[in-house]
């Protein structure tokens, strides 16, 4: 597992990614859910 911290600036930027890597989300809400882009302490964290 790595712990990848970006710019707050590119926050809707892996989310719109991680949202199209899931089929939208609908498809499979858990893996859409794992690999969601997170807010932690103002930062974005993306667990692999």
């Amino acid at each position: 597992m790595s712990l990848v911290f970006l710019s707050p600036s590119r926050f809707l930027l892996f989310v719109a990614a991680g949202y199209l890597a899931t089929g939208g989300g609908a498809n499979n809400n858990q893996t859409a859910m794992i690999r969601a882009p997170r807010m932690v302490d103002g930062s974005v964290t993306i667990i692999h």
